[in-house]
Formats: C-alpha cells, structure tokens, sequence
C-alpha cells in the first residue's frame, strides 16, 4: 500500500498573470492511495484511487468553484510467468 500527497504553490503569481487570464492558477494538490495485491504467484492486482485540486485566480461567477477537482480511479491486473 502507498499514499501520497504533493502541493506546488505561487505567492507572487496574481501579479505576473493579467487577471483576465482564466487558466492562470497558483496551487494544485494530488493526493493518492494505491493497493496492490499477490493473489497468486503469477496473479496481481491493484487498485489506486487519486484526486487533484487546482486553485485558479480568475474571479469566479457567484456559485461556481475556484477549485476545482478531478478525481480519477485505476483497477489493474498483472500475470507474470
């Protein structure tokens, strides 16, 4: 089993992007757990789950989110011989 978590950030970005720049962001964040098991010699799967958060500086509508996330899920199996 492994989990992880990671976080880039920008102090300074809102003052290097034009604020009409709406794909300018100034932190993302993944976090991620994996499982992986032997069932057999020959036979392993996997399961992994992670979910990344990206925080833009654009103004926002009223009711929408600055932040956004995508969360994404992976089943694997592995025969080795």
């Amino acid at each position: 089993m492994t989990l992880g978590y990671s976080q880039a950030s920008s102090s300074n970005m809102d003052q290097l992007t034009p604020s009409s720049d709406s794909a300018a962001y100034d932190k993302t964040q993944m976090a991620f757990l994996n499982v992986m098991e032997d069932l057999t010699k020959q036979i392993r799967v996997g399961a992994e789950y992670e979910r990344i958060t990206t925080h833009y500086l654009n103004d926002s509508p009223a009711g929408s989110n600055n932040s956004p996330f995508n969360d994404r899920v992976q089943l694997s199996a592995y025969f080795r011989f």
